[in-house]
């Protein structure tokens, strides 16, 4: 069949896009992630947040961001909420635009883009397990909570709707859509997750415009899906990390911040701090008034000397912090608002009874959630479903 890729390509290469998904209960999970000491990176994107419903968008305004647009329909449970960003990215893609896709909880250390411009593919993932026909067949599977599609590529452009059809949960099908097309990877098995180099492959289409199509899976060991108990994050690491999104087997918010801050990469202070001071100040949407700000501020706390700034500093940008020094995994759970316990500056291991979350806690959130969801239920049910509504694009006042 002939290309069905015909979009105008701009004279000047866009920005790549990051996509970003979230609800109201994932409100602490997005501070901490805009909080993370790469975070910065994301200024070399256009990011687009796709929030799920109507409260998270008064949880992002408090930290200087908006949504992008709204992806609103009733029901799906957390992987129904990763899944409705899929036909957004879809749009972008066949607009010409490159995609990184990102969960909230694959945290920032150093910056990805250089390694993802360099990879010469269409489709570059990191790593993951699930599901397992994937992973049994070849080895490892596609994480879509970081995955970098090139819409400027003509076969990325062709494939990408055969690729997410049938969609109905974003990586089970992703997966099975790659293999159905002919994904083999160049006379090999992946041997997830022991790779430090990465693995290239095509798609084997016949007779469709994007057989041979080059695929790409980042090394596990900089693009951490499975994460090794008392692993150095730290920038300065030893062959360090560039992504941790370390497995969690819950997908609830108050899990993925336990998860997070039991592996030190919880960066909420105590007290809450908006001023754009503090050691991991949260980051405000790239190109805003807010923004610009908060780059004055953080330029006024770097070091004097430029010639001493750390490595990895990106142009126009505050230099990155010192090594990787995360608040303590100290954790009070209320109800559906999560606060650290503790700062610990000097990296000093907790006890048990510190990191600990009380079980009693932990069921007050679980029934606060609940009723969240039933009354998100009752509340959907007086309203169309699949509403989508598409926010337009505006600048944030200071």
């Amino acid at each position: 069949p002939a290309s069905t890729a015909n979009v105008t390509q701009p004279a000047v290469a866009a920005r790549p896009v990051l996509v970003l998904v979230l609800n109201s209960k994932y409100a602490q999970v997005f501070e901490n992630f805009v909080r993370a000491p790469g975070a910065v990176h994301m200024a070399q994107f256009d990011v687009h947040v796709v929030c799920t419903d109507h409260r998270i968008a008064g949880e992002l305004a408090n930290l200087g961001w908006r949504c992008s647009t709204m992806a609103i329909s009733r029901g799906g449970g957390a992987a129904g909420v990763y899944t409705k960003r899929i036909p957004y990215v879809v749009s972008l893609i066949r607009k010409g635009r490159d995609v990184l896709i990102c969960d909230i909880d694959a945290i920032w250390i150093k910056d990805p883009l250089p390694e993802l411009l360099a990879t010469q593919a269409g489709i570059i993932s990191s790593p993951g397990g699930s599901p397992p026909l994937a992973s049994a067949k070849l080895g490892v599977a596609f994480c879509m909570g970081f995955i970098f599609l090139r819409g400027s590529d003509p076969q990325v452009r062709d494939a990408i709707v055969p690729l997410t059809t049938p969609m109905n949960e974003d990586q089970t099908d992703f997966n099975k859509n790659m293999i159905r097309e002919g994904l083999a990877y160049d006379n090999v098995k992946v041997p997830y997750p022991h790779t430090t180099v990465t693995y290239y492959g095509k798609l084997n289409a016949k007779e469709e415009p994007y057989d041979g199509l080059r695929i790409a899976m980042l090394p596990h060991s900089r693009f951490q899906r499975l994460c090794a108990p008392n692993t150095d994050f730290s920038y300065n690491a030893t062959g360090g990390v560039t992504i941790a999104h370390c497995h969690n087997r819950g997908k609830q918010g108050y899990l993925k911040v336990k998860k997070l801050a039991s592996i030190k990469l919880w960066f909420v202070p105590a007290t809450a701090d908006l001023s754009g001071l503090g050691s991991y100040p949260p980051m405000p949407e790239p190109r805003t008034p807010k923004w610009t700000v908060w780059q004055e501020r953080r330029q006024q706390q770097a070091p004097a000397s430029s010639s001493t700034a750390a490595p990895g500093t990106v142009p126009g940008l505050h230099p990155l912090q010192p090594p990787l020094q995360p608040g303590a995994a100290l954790l009070n759970v209320t109800g559906d608002r999560y606060t650290s316990g503790g700062h610990m500056a000097t990296g000093a291991a907790t006890t048990g009874a510190q990191a600990a979350v009380s079980t009693a806690s932990q069921s007050k959130s679980i029934a606060r959630e609940k009723a969240n969801a039933r009354e998100k239920r009752a509340a959907s049910e007086q309203s169309p479903r699949g509403v989508a509504v598409q926010l337009p694009r505006r600048t944030l006042s200071d």
